[in-house]
């Protein structure tokens, strides 16, 4: 996939910014390092299958970590 036809993917996919605020907030306010670490994680796979609806691909097909 070239960077043209992932721009457009990112530009398909969009997150609600009050959501995404509340939802950090709810993490770095967490109990301790294991709960801070599951709501993170429960949050990543939330935006990966958010991502996969929006476009029809997999989030690992754009992001590189």
């Amino acid at each position: 996939m070239d960077n043209d036809q992932i721009n457009e993917l990112r530009k398909m996919s969009r997150v609600d910014v009050a959501y995404m605020y509340e939802e950090v907030h709810d993490i770095l306010n967490s109990k301790d390092w294991a709960e801070q670490s599951y709501k993170a994680s429960r949050l990543l796979d939330m935006l990966a299958h958010n991502f996969n609806v929006d476009t029809g691909h997999k989030i690992g097909t754009v992001v590189e970590l």
